[in-house]
């Protein structure tokens, strides 16, 4: 009889940790779509884009906002990649469409004979507070010639209701700000910049 109730305790345990699978992980991506048409590169000079994040957006995981106090991170839920990696790479891309530069690349610091886009991502994130919920995007950005002067300065704040507060619908609002605040920058830059640059 007692090694009936061993097998039954034993079973009931398998049952029970079989039943605690780990949380699927869900990732997703940012999707700003727009004209893919490449203008002509053949004049002007080259453009670095170089960025900055806080230490929370240089991390791939999603982060939602509860009070001005407070963050929490999802542990299941994340990005293709970091905040930070994503919304340079989107400059980048964009800028390299925009025929306003010959060449267009990311890098750690300047590079000599270059213009530099620096970008300083403070907020990247969906905010849940009574009202309801919001994605926001917020950076500072500052242009600089090869010669290390400041042509353009700025910040981009967008804030977009949610229809819900789902992840998938996080990504489209974020991707829709990000894109308007990347026009907004292209805009301010392109009135620095002459033609043939």
């Amino acid at each position: 009889m007692s090694d009936m109730r061993r097998w039954i305790v034993v079973g009931m345990m398998l049952a029970v940790l079989g039943g605690c699978s780990t949380p699927r992980t869900n990732i997703y991506s940012l999707y700003l779509g727009g004209d893919q048409t490449v203008r002509d590169r053949s004049a002007g000079a080259d453009l670095v884009v170089h960025t900055r994040a806080l230490r929370y957006l240089t991390q791939p995981y999603i982060a939602c906002r509860t009070s001005p106090y407070q963050l929490e991170i999802s542990p299941y839920s994340k990005w293709v990649a970091s905040p930070e990696e994503m919304v340079r790479d989107a400059f980048r891309e964009r800028f390299a469409l925009s025929g306003l530069f010959r060449e267009v690349r990311s890098s750690s610091s300047g590079a000599a004979g270059s213009h530099v886009l620096e970008i300083d991502l403070k907020r990247f994130e969906r905010t849940d507070l009574p009202a309801g919920s919001s994605a926001e995007v917020l950076l500072e950005y500052s242009f600089l010639s090869p010669e290390g002067k400041e042509l353009a300065r700025g910040t981009v704040s967008k804030k977009v209701a949610l229809a819900d507060s789902g992840f998938l619908e996080l990504a489209k609002a974020l991707s829709a700000g990000l894109s308007e605040g990347i026009d907004e920058v292209r805009a301010a830059v392109a009135k620095t910049v002459p033609s043939g640059s």
